[in-house]
């Protein structure tokens, strides 16, 4: 399974061009690659690694920011640059309800009993419900 998004336009190409089977893309599928797992991983063990160095984490959230469309492009094999796109803003969220160098920035911003991890929860909700009906992937 790749990890471009297969719309019905792109699976008649495929379907004409050689039989592979793949079938256009539903809502969860389309919500899983639209979600770069692995880069969130790598941030997440990074960050785990080096908690509370505020600033050794911004550097890493940033390399690692900077890494995400190129590594989507070249490694995960994403050609629509809007799916690139909304996949780097992913982990940007996923960053955030995961906290790190974002608690200390953030938190004082916010209300009391609302931390940064409520805060990027409710994105990652809002973005599951909102992102696949916005998002339209560019026709292959």
């Amino acid at each position: 399974m790749g990890r471009t998004i297969i719309t019905k336009a792109r699976f008649a190409e495929v379907q004409s061009d050689d039989a592979t089977g793949q079938a256009p893309d539903n809502y969860a599928s389309q919500i899983v690659k639209l979600i770069p797992i692995e880069i969130v991983g790598v941030y997440l063990g990074i960050s785990n690694l080096i908690k509370g160095q505020d600033l050794v984490q911004w550097i890493i959230f940033l390399i690692i920011l900077i890494i995400t469309p190129f590594y989507l492009k070249k490694v995960a094999n994403i050609s629509d640059r809007i799916q690139i796109i909304i996949a780097t803003i992913s982990y940007i969220i996923w960053a955030i309800s995961l906290g790190g160098p974002f608690e200390n920035f953030l938190q004082p911003k916010l209300p009391p009993n609302f931390t940064v991890q409520t805060l990027g929860g409710i994105l990652i909700m809002l973005y599951t419900l909102i992102v696949p009906i916005f998002y339209r992937p560019a026709k292959a």
